[in-house]
């Protein structure tokens, strides 16, 4: 949303969410891994796909995904990733 309709890019997103979480009120289920995801989009990782890396749990063999180019810039910073 913040991407299609006002036209921000994934940096400006990121700062603004890492804003929110340094919020006192704010609680977030697993804090450490939304900074990692969120620290991904220097690596050009989309904010969305970095959140799904950083999710799958640490028993899994490797991330799923047909995407390439997510492949390509993750692989080996946030969890193994296997293209089908």
């Amino acid at each position: 949303m913040l991407r299609s309709v006002y036209d921000f890019d994934d940096t400006t997103i990121a700062r603004a969410i890492e804003g929110v979480l340094g919020l006192p009120r704010v609680q977030v289920e697993d804090s450490e891994r939304v900074k990692l995801a969120l620290a991904a989009v220097a690596d050009r990782i989309d904010i969305a796909d970095a959140l799904h890396l950083t999710s799958t749990p640490g028993d899994a063999r490797a991330f799923a995904t047909f995407d390439r180019d997510l492949a390509r810039r993750g692989n080996g910073r946030l969890s193994p990733i296997e293209v089908l």
